[in-house]
């Protein structure tokens, strides 16, 4: 975790967790079901094949997420106040799309 303004986070294992409380913060969870928030202003997370991400209202996130009908790997951007995306709020991708998670 990392609390300060600009600081960063980074999980690499699988199911690991990864947060940036702070503003213009980043977090990574590049493990498979990873989780990445970033809840201060304008910051940042991504997270792996079957993560989770939320950003705060003047971030985004991005999920990578496994096509099999296409036989490659996709990133799907999410930007809170845009297509539905809430800030503070995590995500999952799909072959369905970008599916809110239940609190």
């Amino acid at each position: 975790a990392a609390t300060g303004n600009s600081g960063h986070a980074a999980a690499t294992g699988d199911s690991g967790h990864a947060a940036a409380t702070g503003d213009y913060g980043h977090a990574a969870a590049t493990g498979y079901y990873g989780h990445a928030a970033a809840t201060g202003d304008y910051g940042t997370a991504f997270a792996g094949f079957g993560g989770r991400a939320k950003a705060g209202a003047k971030g985004a996130f991005v999920i990578a997420w496994f096509d099999s009908a296409a036989g490659r790997a996709r990133l799907v951007v999410g930007t809170p106040g845009e297509h539905g995306i809430k800030a503070d709020t995590f995500y999952i991708v799909n072959a369905k799309g970008v599916l809110e998670v239940a609190a």
